[in-house]
């Protein structure tokens, strides 16, 4: 198939005669008929039905048009998102995030972006999980990430990585050794800046120590204030092991939750990723749990209807990957 066939054998069949196809298309009336007289040559079946007036598809004829109607497609999008990556039609693409993400990753990964991409503008909007998905259906923003996809055919994800959840405790806690804060600081914390995410699961265990989630029955915790995932793993593994956290305080923010922890107010979970990024000089003391190797998924998405910006859209997420899974990366 080519461009010029479908062209052909697509009008004559919406023309429903070869006279007034070969109008259309500007060719005389013979040399259309034998140009589809020597594609049906070729494809060794009849497209139209001669007999009919007027003219109608034949079984092969109707599956010719099918794919067809396919391939038209196809180009539309390929000529779409030309058009999006050329540097003489500058496009615009509108990303939805979860504060925390938007705080601690957005920055990086869409420097990197830009750097490559230098005629395409960004908006970010922060929206609870719910809205983000309903926002990329509606066609309001064209990629948002999400660690709680939502089971809608509509929607179309992609897992991005899969990251540690660490208990988190204040320096002073009766169960922190002397000399965790300067081996966490010196060692552990940069250890983990610096190494690629691939291998984060060969090198983990040697980093942070483990330690009994049994023993914080009686401590007070620091929660995230949305039902989140984080939240609702942290309370079923303490259901499991028996007891109820006490939640003295919630907060919006793991830079608020760490600041709490410094304090000696609670203890708290914080997942890998936010030890990596976050800018701080002082961090609570961080260890594995033993009873379970606590982790989240970070998922992006899109609505599946949507072929808009699809080629800069799936290049975000490659540089978002590419951003998130590099050693490369600056922190301090």
């Amino acid at each position: 198939m080519n461009t010029k066939q479908i062209q052909y054998v697509m009008t004559i069949w919406e023309c429903g005669s070869f006279s007034q196809a070969s109008n259309k298309l500007f060719i005389s009336q013979p040399s259309l008929s034998q140009y589809i007289i020597n594609l049906e040559k070729e494809l060794g079946v009849t497209l139209f039905d001669r007999r009919t007036s007027p003219l109608q598809l034949t079984d092969a004829g109707r599956i010719y048009v099918r794919y067809a109607n396919q391939i038209l497609d196809c180009y539309k999008q390929m000529e779409q998102d030309i058009r999006d990556l050329s540097n003489t039609a500058p496009s615009h693409i509108t990303i939805g995030a979860p504060p925390y993400f938007t705080m601690y990753f957005m920055a990086p990964i869409i420097s990197e972006f830009k750097r490559k991409w230098t005629n395409i503008s960004i908006s970010l909007k922060e929206l609870p999980n719910e809205q983000r998905q309903q926002a990329a259906i509606k066609g309001e923003i064209d990629l948002f990430f999400t660690t709680r996809p939502i089971d809608d055919a509509r929607i179309e994800y992609r897992h991005i990585l899969t990251e540690h959840i660490l208990l988190a405790l204040p320096p002073t806690h009766r169960l922190v050794s002397p000399e965790a804060p300067q081996y966490q600081e010196e060692v552990a914390i940069p250890a983990l800046r610096l190494r690629d995410y691939r291998e984060a699961a060969l090198q983990f265990e040697n980093d942070f120590p483990s330690i009994s989630l049994s023993e914080m029955r009686d401590d007070s915790f620091v929660m995230p204030r949305s039902e989140g995932t984080l939240r609702q793993s942290v309370i079923k593994l303490c259901s499991q092991l028996g007891f109820e956290p006490k939640i003295v305080l919630e907060t919006k923010s793991i830079d608020i939750t760490c600041a709490m922890v410094l304090e000696g107010i609670g203890i708290a979970f914080v997942p890998e990723t936010a030890i990596r990024f976050i800018n701080s000089r002082k961090h609570p003391i961080y260890y594995r749990i033993k009873e379970n190797n606590l982790t989240r998924n970070l998922y992006t998405g899109y609505a599946k209807a949507s072929h808009h910006l699809s080629c800069i859209r799936d290049e975000f997420i490659n540089v978002s990957v590419g951003v998130l899974k590099s050693s490369g990366y600056k922190f301090d």
